[in-house]
């Protein structure tokens, strides 16, 4: 079985101006893990945090907000040169935003 340093990068091979994209998982440890990060920096042009920059995790109380989560993300992208993109903010509506 080949490994994935025996290849070209995927963000390489692909048309100038075409962005690869990839999910990044929500789990805390996923970044720590070498092989993850590597294929990640090494193939993607763009990352999507699953959960880093929703609401629940940004502002997890009324007066609270924790961006912890998020500037992770935003260093990983930072590091490899990478564009970051969000999606739904609100899945469901926060206690603290119903009337």
């Amino acid at each position: 079985m080949s490994s994935w340093t025996n290849r070209s990068a995927l963000r390489l091979v692909v048309p100038n101006g075409f962005v690869i994209g990839s999910s990044v998982s929500g789990d805390p440890t996923a970044l720590a893990n070498t092989t993850y990060s590597r294929v990640l920096g090494a193939n993607f042009s763009s990352i999507t945090p699953e959960v880093a920059f929703k609401w629940g995790i940004i502002h997890p109380t009324p007066t609270g907000y924790a961006w912890g989560a998020a500037d992770k993300m935003l260093a990983v992208a930072a590091r490899n040169d990478q564009l970051v993109r969000g999606h739904p903010a609100l899945v469901r509506i926060p206690a603290q935003l119903r009337a």
